[in-house]
C-alpha cells in the first residue's frame, strides 16, 4: 500500500509538471540550402569578377575542418591554377580574420588578407555547422553546397563541380 501511495504520489507530480511548464517558445526553422538560393556576399566577395566563387565556412576549433586543411590547400591550388577569373576561393569565419589567417597559416593553407572574411553568423543561418563549403555564380546564386568532413570522393565531386578536376 505505501509503493502504490509513492508510485501515485510521484505520477501526479510528473502529470502536474507535464501540464504546467513553461512552453518552448518556437524556434524559427533553418532557412533551406539549395540550389539557386541567394547568398549574401562577404566583405571579401567579389561575385561578379568570377564565374564561381567557393566560400569555405571554418572555425579554428573545428576538428573536421583541421582534418580537411590538406583538401583546402589542394582546393586553392586548383583554382590559382584555373585560367584567370575562373573561380576564387575565400574562407570566412565567426571569428576575427587575424584568428582565421592564423589556423589557416598553422596548417599550411596560405591565403592573403583580402581572401578571409570574419561573418555575422546571423547573416548566414543556413550554416548549421563547419566546415561548410559554398559555390556560388557571379550573381551570388548557390551551385551548391558541403557540409562536414569530405572524404576523397567527395573532394573529386567538389573540384568537378567547379571545374577543376583537371588543372
Amino acid at each position: 500500500e505505501v509503493a502504490a501511495a509513492v508510485v501515485t504520489i510521484v505520477a501526479g507530480i510528473l502529470l502536474c509538471y507535464a501540464l504546467l511548464r513553461p512552453k518552448q517558445p518556437n524556434r524559427p526553422a533553418r532557412p533551406e540550402l539549395a540550389a539557386g538560393t541567394q547568398i549574401k556576399p562577404t566583405s571579401v566577395s567579389e561575385f561578379q569578377k568570377y564565374d564561381k566563387n567557393v566560400i569555405v565556412f571554418v572555425r579554428s576549433t573545428c576538428r573536421f575542418c583541421t582534418e580537411s586543411m590538406s583538401f583546402y590547400g589542394r582546393l586553392l591550388t586548383a583554382a590559382k591554377s584555373a585560367p584567370s577569373n575562373r573561380v576564387r576561393v575565400v574562407f570566412v569565419s565567426s571569428e576575427s580574420v587575424d584568428v582565421t589567417l592564423e589556423y589557416l597559416a598553422k596548417h599550411e593553407v596560405l591565403v592573403e588578407k583580402n581572401s578571409v572574411d570574419s561573418i555575422r553568423p546571423a547573416d548566414y543561418p543556413f550554416i548549421m555547422g563547419t566546415p561548410t563549403i559554398l559555390a556560388v555564380d557571379h550573381q551570388g546564386r548557390l551551385l551548391d553546397a558541403w557540409r562536414g568532413k569530405v572524404d576523397e570522393a567527395g573532394e573529386k565531386r567538389i573540384l568537378t563541380a567547379l571545374g577543376l578536376q583537371g588543372v
